[in-house]
C-alpha cells in the first residue's frame, strides 16, 4: 500500500508520525481468515465496523453491485452474512472492534468522530467532520447521485425507492440479527 499510496503526486501520508493508517477494503471484515491476518500483522490494530439499516443499503448495494446483490434475496443474504461478522469480529477481538451505526455517522457525526479519536488514541480535529482524501474535501463513494462534498442526508432516505413488499421482506429477513448488532454498537 504505500509503494501504491506514494505514486500519487497529492500524497500527504509521508510527513509526520503515523499512529494509524487506515484503509477500506469492502467485505474484508467478512472473512474469518482476513481478521485473524489482520490482527496478526496489526496487533495494535483497531476495526471499525459500520453497520447500515438493510433497507436504506440494500437499494445502494443493487445500484453499485448488480452482479454480487442480482436480487432482494442475494442482497439480503450478502447484508445478513456482513452482520454475522460483525457480531464474530466484536466476539474475537473485543476491545479492539468498534461498532457504529451509519445513521450516527451521518447525524451525529460530530459526537461519533469524537468517540473515534479517542478509540484510536488521536487528538480530535475538526478535519474529521467531513469527508477526505489527504487532507482534501471528498464527494461521498456513492452509487446515487453526489449532490455534493461532504455527508449526504438522503442516503437515510434510500428506503424511499423500494415498494413496500420489498421493505417488508428485508425487514423480515434482518429484524432479528440487526438487533442484535446494534445492542453491541455505540450508540450516540
Amino acid at each position: 500500500m504505500t509503494s501504491y499510496f506514494g505514486a500519487w503526486l497529492n500524497n500527504q501520508n509521508s510527513y509526520g508520525q503515523k499512529r494509524f493508517i487506515t484503509a477500506f477494503t469492502a467485505r474484508l471484515a467478512m472473512t474469518k481468515d482476513n481478521m485473524e491476518s489482520f490482527f496478526d500483522i496489526y496487533p495494535d490494530g483497531r476495526l471499525i465496523s459500520i453497520i447500515r439499516d438493510p433497507k436504506n443499503w440494500y437499494p445502494s448495494a443493487i445500484r453499485h453491485k448488480p452482479r454480487i446483490c442480482r436480487d432482494i434475496r442475494d442482497g439480503v443474504d450478502l447484508w445478513q452474512k456482513s452482520a454475522r461478522a460483525i457480531l464474530r469480529n466484536k466476539e474475537r477481538y473485543g476491545d479492539r472492534v468498534c461498532i457504529l451505526t451509519f445513521e450516527d455517522l451521518i447525524t451525529r457525526t460530530k459526537p461519533v468522530m469524537h468517540y473515534l479519536a479517542e478509540f484510536l488514541e488521536i487528538k480530535f480535529e475538526d478535519i474529521l467532520l467531513e469527508p477526505t482524501f489527504n487532507k482534501y474535501p471528498i464527494r461521498a463513494n456513492t452509487s446515487f447521485e453526489a449532490e455534493k462534498n461532504g455527508i449526504i442526508k438522503s442516503t437515510l432516505e434510500r428506503y424511499k425507492t423500494l415498494t413496500q413488499e420489498e421493505l417488508e421482506f428485508i425487514q423480515s429477513r434482518s429484524r432479528e440479527i440487526y438487533g442484535q448488532v446494534l445492542n453491541l454498537a455505540i450508540r450516540f
